[in-house]
């Protein structure tokens, strides 16, 4: 079984550890396992929305033969079961052959196994991953760590409520403290005013205002607004305290 890792990093075992380094050194195989093993795990993708993903701009022709060059790296170094193919339209990644801490998590999530989720949430979904020239996989990878970045922060919050109503507040702040040390990305304010609450009724009012200064600054350089005078209004209770 290969192992993904796309969590707070990068990293894959289960093979040749020189096959892995020459296949995660390489931007576009590597991004077309991410997509494969994580948008709709276990089904199977047309190749035409993913050559739209890879190369819009480019001609039919070219894109189809240069999706096969990406299949065929992916084959040459994890082994030629690792992809499926239906017909010749329809192809994905062998369900017994790939795990990946990202579906995991996501699994967990959806299950309410909220615990098992932060287990494996180590950090943003591939942080600091770059690829030029594929605006479509661009914008599914931003959203898909925009998706479950907001997932593990309502696992961490649904976990802290619960340990602060049985009064459990260590395991409740170091559930908060590890929420806003892996979590740099965090744009959902609903799910902000529950952090600085909870941080609030925990005493920790430090870490509520740095979690919020860091959101206000992180909204006002992508997009020149302010947080909404509704969170506003909640650091500004915990500030006069």
């Amino acid at each position: 079984m290969i192992e993904l890792r796309i969590l707070g990093g990068l990293d894959l075992s289960g093979v040749d550890a020189n096959a892995a380094r020459e296949l995660l050194a390489q931007p576009r195989p590597t991004a077309l396992l991410v997509y494969l093993v994580l948008a709709r795990p276990g089904q199977f993708h047309r190749r035409d929305h993913l050559v739209g993903l890879f190369w819009a701009e480019s001609d039919q022709e070219h894109a189809r033969s240069n999706l096969r060059k990406l299949i065929h790296v992916l084959r040459h170094h994890l082994g030629d079961d690792l992809i499926e193919a239906r017909g010749d339209e329809d192809l994905r990644i062998a369900p017994s052959r790939v795990r990946c801490d990202a579906v995991e998590c996501e699994e967990a999530i959806q299950k309410q196994h909220y615990a098992r989720a932060l287990e494996l949430y180590s950090g943003a979904l591939l942080p600091g991953f770059i690829l030029t020239g594929a605006p479509g996989l661009k914008s599914w990878l931003e959203l898909a760590r925009r998706n479950l970045t907001r997932d593990a922060t309502k696992a961490a919050v649904s976990i802290a409520q619960l340990y602060l109503n049985d009064a459990e507040l260590t395991k409740a702040g170091d559930v908060l403290r590890l929420i806003t040390r892996i979590e740099p990305e965090l744009d959902d304010e609903h799910q902000l005013r529950k952090l600085l609450k909870l941080l609030d009724r925990l005493d920790d009012r430090a870490a509520a205002i740095r979690l919020y200064e860091d959101f206000k600054e992180r909204v006002w350089r992508d997009f020149h607004v302010l947080p909404s005078p509704e969170t506003r209004s909640v650091i500004e209770a915990i500030r006069a305290r």
